[in-house]
């Protein structure tokens, strides 16, 4: 377990982590079973950074913490969002948005969905009234992912989504040790109630996301898994901001 935490970790985030030697040919594969535990780890970190800047102007805490987020991830699920868009809004074929996807440049429609994304991600942790539930974000939305990895088609072409590809059973296994961790912090942190309905309301919502880039590209890819992260955030956040 704890080599595929560190293999996890140094991928999904920039947090120095013990340097992987002799990889095999699953060892991508298995990682994923460490995702909601680096997702708990970056929620940590945040919520951490946020009782640091508690006393803090609030628009600059709240600057400092969504700047802080994505030097985590190193910007690797907003880039896969910003190509997601890209490809997927196109008026193409599928096979075409599945070219467009890989085009390194900016279009219009990654900037404005990235830059959508940022402005309702900062307003949503500025109107936050419990410093807590930022916790909960990254763990969730990294659990969900792993419930849509192997429900939906992978690009022939994306070579990160294949070696990473998991079965259903096992990633039934992975989903429930991630939302039972979420559970029992709720308990904890008194937020049951909150936590378990935008659970289900976001995991909802980013199977819809899913389903709709799957229709869009013929598959799935390792930006569209970046790409549904972000969103699972996004829903979450506002679902945390407007109802607590």
């Amino acid at each position: 377990m704890l080599r595929s935490f560190f293999i996890a970790l140094s991928f999904l985030t920039i947090i120095p982590s013990i340097q992987i030697d002799n990889w095999q040919a699953d060892d991508f594969a298995k990682s994923v079973r460490a995702y909601p535990i680096v997702g708990l780890l970056i929620g940590a970190i945040l919520l951490m950074a946020s009782y640091i800047l508690a006393h803090s102007n609030s628009l600059l805490s709240s600057t400092l913490i969504i700047a802080l987020w994505y030097l985590l991830t190193g910007g690797l699920h907003f880039d896969g969002l910003c190509d997601t868009a890209d490809a997927a809004f196109a008026s193409k074929n599928p096979i075409e948005r599945q070219e467009i996807a890989k085009d390194p440049r900016i279009g219009s429609f990654a900037f404005l969905t990235g830059g959508l994304l940022i402005v309702l991600k900062f307003a949503a942790v500025q109107a936050l009234s419990s410093f807590e539930l930022i916790i909960f974000t990254p763990l969730i939305a990294r659990t969900i992912i792993v419930v849509i990895m192997p429900l939906f088609p992978i690009q022939a072409s994306s070579q990160i989504a294949k070696i990473a590809v998991i079965s259903k059973p096992e990633a039934v296994k992975i989903a429930f040790s991630g939302f039972a961790l979420t559970l029992v912090l709720a308990l904890l942190l008194s937020k049951l109630k909150l936590i378990l309905f935008a659970l289900v309301i976001s995991s909802l919502l980013s199977i819809l996301a899913a389903r709709w880039i799957n229709s869009r590209m013929l598959g799935l890819n390792g930006d569209s898994y970046g790409a549904i992260i972000e969103l699972a955030e996004l829903s979450l956040l506002l679902l945390f901001a407007l109802l607590f």
